[in-house]
């Protein structure tokens, strides 16, 4: 998985620091969120950083490769395709190859699971609970383009 997302090799000593970083950070992901020392929040806090960073160094010594071919030729991972392809900053490169990192690490029973405990503690994803329930006590079960653009959580995750 690490190849397809940054061209790495299983043994490479960079992707075993990813390893343990990331391991750090599933257990604060699904902890309270409490940002004090020691806690696996605060801990996850600190590993997502350091896999960042991790990544970042990636990222530009594969922009220095990339910056150094005569020919640019069609990249076999992840990383490469976002960097000559895709129009996506620095930031929301390394975001990606986080959230692909997770989503192809964790089951999607886990991915599902986590999805519903923290959209059920945000008053945000209420919203479009309550115009839906306001449209179907108006006797109208489908949603129309006006009630979706009303949505603006809904949008943000489903986008």
């Amino acid at each position: 998985m690490a190849k397809n997302i940054m061209g790495t090799k299983p043994g490479d000593p960079e992707m075993e620091k990813i390893r343990r970083e990331y391991a750090t950070f599933i257990k604060g992901v699904v902890s309270p969120p409490i940002n004090f020392p020691g806690t696996p929040y605060w801990k996850a806090l600190k590993s997502r950083a350091a896999i960042l960073c991790m990544f970042e160094n990636m990222l530009n010594q594969r922009m220095k490769e990339i910056s150094k071919r005569e020919e640019l030729k069609e990249e076999e991972d992840m990383l490469g395709w976002c960097l000559i392809e895709s129009k996506l900053s620095k930031e929301q490169i390394l975001d990606l190859l986080l959230s692909m990192l997770f989503a192809g690490h964790e089951t999607t029973t886990v991915a599902i699971s986590l999805t519903i405990f923290f959209l059920a503690g945000c008053p945000k994803a209420d919203e479009h609970l309550e115009i839906a329930k306001r449209k179907k006590e108006r006797g109208d079960i489908t949603l129309s383009w006006e009630d979706y653009k009303q949505m603006e959580f809904t949008q943000c995750v489903s986008h």
